[in-house]
């Protein structure tokens, strides 16, 4: 397990070294509607006489149906070094693997709250201690990191207005929040010294 990780570090690490591209469908499709809604307000409000961005035609956008890494998908992917598809699910035992193999990682705790929790991945490294309420036991998801293709990252708020919500905390993931915000205070303490 440990030298898979390792591996995938590796190849992460190589990935990230090429230039990022946001070209796909799904970015096309993305810009195509901003573009197309900045130029009908352009139109409403008389600054242009029509909106070309709507003959504009670009390849039809599925989104990729995710699937379960089965152990003879695992198989098959270890062979041919193919992915089954480009989005790819974990079973709970893979999930459980993965945490235990990663409990010593400084992410273990981001780790732990996405899996319990759910929340986004920009949520998660966007929560501030002052989101949380280790009290009441939730966690209040009023912001997010967000990165772009040269990997800057800035504050965001959520993707959505349902993204703006409250959390309940398990008591695990209570646990170990609480465990790392008095390890941190500790090392506060200690680095003011």
């Amino acid at each position: 397990m440990r030298q898979t990780w390792h591996h995938a570090r590796a190849a992460l690490k190589e990935a990230r070294a090429k230039p990022r591209q946001n070209t796909g469908p799904a970015s096309q499709k993305r810009y195509l509607d901003f573009l197309t809604a900045a130029l009908t307000d352009a139109v409403t409000e008389k600054l242009i006489t029509q909106n070309w961005a709507k003959l504009v035609v670009i390849p039809k956008y599925e989104r990729p149906q995710p699937l379960v890494w089965t152990d003879e998908r695992v198989a098959r992917w270890r062979e041919t070094g193919k992915k089954p598809s480009p989005v790819m699910v974990w079973t709970p035992e893979q999930t459980g693997e993965f945490l235990d193999a990663a409990v010593d990682h400084p992410m273990y705790i981001m780790w732990h709250l996405m899996v319990y929790r759910a929340p986004r991945r920009g949520e998660a490294t966007g929560l501030p201690w002052t989101e949380l309420d280790l009290t009441k036991g939730v966690a209040y998801v009023s912001g997010q990191l967000v990165t772009d293709s040269n990997y800057n990252v800035w504050k965001d708020t959520p993707k959505s207005r349902s993204g703006r919500r409250t959390v309940t905390l398990d008591h695990a993931t209570l646990a170990l929040l609480t465990a790392w915000r008095d390890i941190q205070e500790a090392q506060r303490a200690e680095w003011e010294k």
